[in-house]
């Protein structure tokens, strides 16, 4: 279920993801966690619904012995699929920021390469004679390499 993002205010529509994460997070109430079992929970939805409205706790619904739901409020259900929103947000400008530092890491180490001085060190291998490119005369192998 896509969720379309609301903004309290025009200043907010604007701000930087990352400052409009941390004031979601803030602003989110973590309330109690509430074990309860799912049929007790069932037997008083109305009564077990009022309290999550009073307040910003949780329940957390035991079938058979193990978790298997989370109850919340539906403010605070609201909140978290904002926050959700906002954090995939984050996530492609984040991408998006990591291919354009990847990119001018690439520009500059390019730039680099096309400088008169590392044109003429490949110029020099590729002019070398014979005698000089006889590197299996002079080469020793190390101390981790085989014989």
């Amino acid at each position: 279920m896509e969720m379309a993002m609301t903004y309290d205010s025009i200043e907010e529509q604007e701000m930087p993801i990352a400052r409009r994460v941390a004031r979601m997070v803030n602003r989110t109430k973590a309330g109690r966690s509430i074990e309860i079992k799912g049929a007790e929970f069932g037997r008083a939805v109305e009564s077990s619904v009022s309290q999550l409205d009073e307040s910003h706790d949780h329940f957390v619904l035991k079938i058979r012995q193990k978790k298997r739901a989370v109850v919340l409020g539906l403010e605070e259900y609201e909140e978290l699929m904002r926050l959700r929103v906002v954090a995939s947000e984050l996530s492609v400008k984040y991408q998006e920021l990591k291919l354009r530092t990847d990119g001018d890491k690439f520009d500059q180490m390019y730039a680099a390469m096309q400088t008169i001085e590392s044109k003429q060190a490949v110029d020099s291998i590729f002019d070398m004679d014979e005698d000089e490119l006889d590197l299996a005369g002079s080469y020793v192998p190390g101390e981790t390499e085989s014989k």
